[in-house]
């Protein structure tokens, strides 16, 4: 909260307000803090370079971490949020083909067309399928996200809230209303049919307004971006858009206007934009130091453009002060320029502090490594604590001076200094993980606990060294037992030929990827919501005692045909907003022992499961379809030709237009059981009665397509 704090004063903006580029300015400042001061920020010229920073080079396992940069939103979706709480009511205004899409979050059902108002269960409302136009202006919305389609012509979300407007792969799309919002950028990827977007009265400046532009699709007939209101009653609450933006717009084909207050019927008027506004940087001498900024020209910076301040201290001297214009950005030494500013900086002779270790107590070892002398240690030197309990004790706790710093056991020297170390003597646990390899020697684990401030006792080994959540034992056995409430047990590319985690109870994270593992059971992991095996020599693996489970990498395994159905069967339900994911192939991979079929793929999607390809990455996994020849397609290929599967969700039948003539039908259970087959007539058509059947999801196969079918 306090970085926040720092950052959403920087520029001008209503309160509250954080852009996804301001997110990424954050992210690389607190990098650089990391780092000892090295600060990275994009430039005019590179920002969208920055979008997909990637962290550090560590070498980890295939999902090491959350794959959130997997594509997680479906095609033809559209998302909504709300300053309004459930029971409160919207008027949406949607145009499109009744049957062909459904509004979740709301109390009313079907029919969905035209202006009507809604009551909300919750704060977010999603539109899935394909809609025409979508009208939703008015209604406090402080986010919207349009990801995917080929009907969607029209958005007008003017008149909100918007902090956040993300547009992608919207093919069809002509017109874009979103003025008076609180936007301070707009995304709008791959969306080439674009002709109009009226944005005025909106927050975006500097960069942001040029990296909108530049993302603009070309046009051979011009494009018209109402990008200002020059008469807006608000004037500190607009858009600024320079010359030279201008000049960049003309280039792509479109042309720039200002609203004017409704001048020309709405149309506004051409737009030449705004001189740009330069101001200068002084920065003043000091001495023990030096004080730069990476702007090629300080005379000469663009209003509303970011200026980082870099400083180096001499040997044995310290940054004291840096200020802006006498504001304080030592801690984070960046500013939105808009005035001429001043920047001064103050260097003083480094701290040297004093650190000693307090009498250990209880029984055991404590190590203070990172400076060779500990009576005159330099201020802002990181010291590690290491500690070894003796045999029948636990690490307790950790203290540099009044800060716990079990988890972590190292601090910065800021001051004299006194540690602390407490030892406990241990009592049986009952949770434990058994792991086994052909051979011993050192042993690389991460194990989270439920109470981080004991040690984890080992059987079968010696702990060496802990650090976080990292672990090296030296396993003396060629099985060895790890005692602990552990709710994270991460082993990947150990060689491990054995692992038992019945017993860990608290177990939420498990990632056993790349190693010799045939053999898997899960049946005493009731919270588990992450499992990561892929890479081993499984054929089965069961779900059943796994409710909370949302993420499974399972490729690189060789789990096919009936074990594959038990493993589908086994997933548990999931809500398209759990946004649970299953890896269960990669294609790219020469030796994927995993075959799973478009009939098993639909039904863990029904399940609410997305299915994907690995693909050789998490970049460049995709959504898996499966099927006969195997081959990953999108889900929009699934809509593709002139099928169509109505209504659906259904009460009673469900007609199907638009396939080859003869074709076999199937209806398949939740069960997986084929409870129903026919075939098209000669048209291609054909009606399957569902009024029977109890309520629930299905399947319906035709021919190679495949459809899920809400039944009511």
């Amino acid at each position: 909260m306090e970085l926040y704090n720092q950052f959403k004063n920087l520029r001008p903006q209503p309160k509250g307000v954080l852009g996804r580029s301001t997110l990424y300015l954050m992210l690389l400042l607190c990098l650089g803090q990391l780092l000892g001061g090295a600060l990275l920020i994009p430039t005019r010229a590179h920002a969208e370079d920055y979008a997909g920073l990637a962290g550090n080079e560590e070498i980890r396992s295939i999902s090491d971490e959350y794959p959130d940069d997997l594509p997680m939103t479906e095609d033809k979706t559209i998302k909504m949020t709300f300053h309004r709480a459930a029971g409160e009511q919207i008027v949406l205004d949607i145009s499109g083909t009744e049957g062909e899409f459904v509004v979740e979050g709301v109390l009313e059902d079907a029919p969905y067309t035209g202006r009507r108002t809604y009551t909300l269960t919750e704060d977010k409302v999603v539109i899935r399928g394909d809609i025409t136009a979508l009208d939703c202006k008015g209604n406090n919305l402080s986010t919207l996200e349009a990801i995917g389609g080929d009907q969607l012509i029209r958005i007008d979300c003017s008149g909100n809230q918007l902090k956040s407007l993300v547009i992608v792969n919207q093919s069809a799309l002509t017109h874009l209303f979103c003025q008076r919002n609180y936007l301070l950028e707009l995304e709008i990827v791959n969306s080439p049919n674009l002709q109009r977007i009226d944005c005025y009265e909106n927050w975006i400046r500097g960069d942001f307004m040029t990296n909108l532009i530049r993302h603009l699709p070309a046009r051979s007939t011009p494009g018209v971006l109402l990008a200002v209101n020059s008469l807006s009653p608000l004037p500190d609450k607009e858009n600024t858009c320079f010359k030279n933006d201008v000049v960049l717009a003309r280039s792509l084909g479109w042309i720039v206007k200002d609203y004017l207050a409704g001048e020309n019927n709405g149309d506004g008027v051409p737009y030449a934009g705004n001189d740009p506004i330069y101001f200068p940087v002084t920065i003043a001498p000091t001495e023990h130091g030096r004080v730069w900024i990476d702007n090629p020209d300080p005379s000469r910076i663009q209003k509303d453009d970011a200026v980082v301040v870099h400083t180096e201290a001499e040997q044995g001297y310290e940054l004291s002060e840096l200020t802006a214009n006498g504001k304080d950005i030592k801690r984070y030494p960046v500013f939105y320029i808009s005035e001429p500013t001043r920047v001064e900086a103050t260097f003083k002779l480094a701290g040297i502090y004093s650190v000693s270790l307090l009498p250990i107590e209880g029984k055991g070892e404590v190590f203070i490594e990172g400076a060779e002398d500990l009576t005159r240690v330099p201020a802002q030197t990181q010291l590690k604590v290491k500690c070894k309990p003796a045999l029948g004790y636990r690490l307790s706790a950790v203290y540099a001076g009044n800060e716990n710093i079990t988890r972590i056991c190292s601090f910065a020297v800021n001051e004299d200094t006194e540690v602390r170390v407490v030892f406990q003597e241990a009592q049986p646990y009952e949770d434990y993980i058994e792991i086994g390899r052909a051979f011993t020697g050192p042993l690389n684990l991460t194990i989270g606990q439920n109470m981080a401030t004991v040690m984890p006792e080992v059987q079968g080994g010696k702990i060496r060294e802990v650090h976080y959540d990292q672990m090296i034992i030296d396993a003396e056995e060629n099985v060895i037992r790890i005692s602990a409430m552990i709710e994270k047990f991460a082993c990947p590319s150990v060689q491990a030929n054995s692992l038992n985690v019945t017993h860990a109870r608290l177990l939420i994270d498990l990632n056993c990827a790349q190693n010799d593992l045939d053999r898997l059971d899960l049946s005493g992991n009731q919270l588990l919501t992450k499992l990561s095996c892929e890479g081993n020599k499984l054929s089965q693996l069961d779900f059943t005692n796994c409710p909370k489970l949302r993420f499974v990498n399972v490729c690189r395994n060789q789990i096919a045909g009936n074990d594959m159905d038990r493993l589908i069967s086994s997933l548990p339900v999931r809500t398209a907003e759990d946004q649970a994911q299953l890896i269960v192939v990669d294609e790219s991979f020469p030796n994927e022992g995993n075959e799973c079929l478009s009939e098993q793929v639909a039904r863990a999607k029904a399940k609410g499961w997305q299915v994907y390809n690995y693909n050789g990455g998490e970049q460049d996994a995709q959504l898996y379809v499966g099927g006969e020849n195997k081959n990953t397609r999108s889900v929009n290929s699934l809509s593709e030709g002139r099928l169509r599967c109505y209504p659906n969700p259904t009460g009673s039948d469900v007609t199907i237009e638009g396939a080859a003539p003869n074709t076999l039908i199937q209806l398949i259970s939740p069960t997986g059981a084929a409870i129903y087959s026919g075939r098209t007539n000669l048209d291609g058509e054909a009606r399957v009665y569902l009024v029977d059947f109890p309520a629930g999801e299905y399947i319906l196969r035709i021919g190679k397509e495949v459809r899920v079918i809400i039944k009511r």
